[in-house]
Parts: C-alpha cells; sequence; structure tokens
C-alpha cells in the first residue's frame, strides 16, 4: 500500500476532507497508459496545496520531481527520508 492509500483512509476514517488526484490514464479507461500522467497529477496536487509533505528514497524519479517543484513554486514542504523509516520498521 502506498502513501497516497494512506492518506486517504487516514482522512477518510477521521472526517478529514480531501481531494483525490489521478493521473488521466485511471479517469479514463480508453487512454492509453503513460508515465506522463503521473508527472502532470503531481504538478496538480503540488499547485493545490498549502504543504508538500514527501516520502523520499532519494530515488523515485516522481518524487524527486515533486520535491524540485515544490521548492520552485515555494510551497512549505517537508521530506521524510523512506529509508530510515524502512530501517526503523523492519
Amino acid at each position: 500500500i502506498g502513501v497516497d492509500r494512506i492518506v486517504e483512509s487516514y482522512a477518510r476514517d477521521n472526517a478529514i476532507p480531501f481531494v483525490l488526484f489521478k493521473p488521466y490514464n485511471l479517469l479514463d479507461s480508453k487512454a492509453v497508459h503513460s508515465t506522463r500522467y503521473y508527472f502532470v497529477r503531481n504538478k496538480a496536487m503540488t499547485d493545490n496545496s498549502d504543504w508538500v509533505i514527501a516520502f523520499s528514497d532519494g530515488v523515485d524519479a516522481g518524487t524527486e520531481d515533486v520535491i524540485n517543484y515544490a521548492r520552485k513554486r515555494g510551497k512549505a514542504l517537508t521530506i521524510i527520508d523512506k529509508n530510515q523509516l524502512n530501517s526503523v520498521g523492519g
């Protein structure tokens, strides 16, 4: 389970309003899968956020793109190192 699902579940369980952003190919069943849709979705989420929390391993291109875009847009940003979380929990 990914961070997106965890956050969605937490918000639903605690009656916290949220907006779910999906990549275009998951909204239109006729759309051909493209990773580009995930990058577009990530930018839309960042543009509509006051504060971005990124769980980063320093490798994932999508997460690194969000981090760089959030910095460029002047968004409040918290980066959590996924590698440290794995060593604590695993």
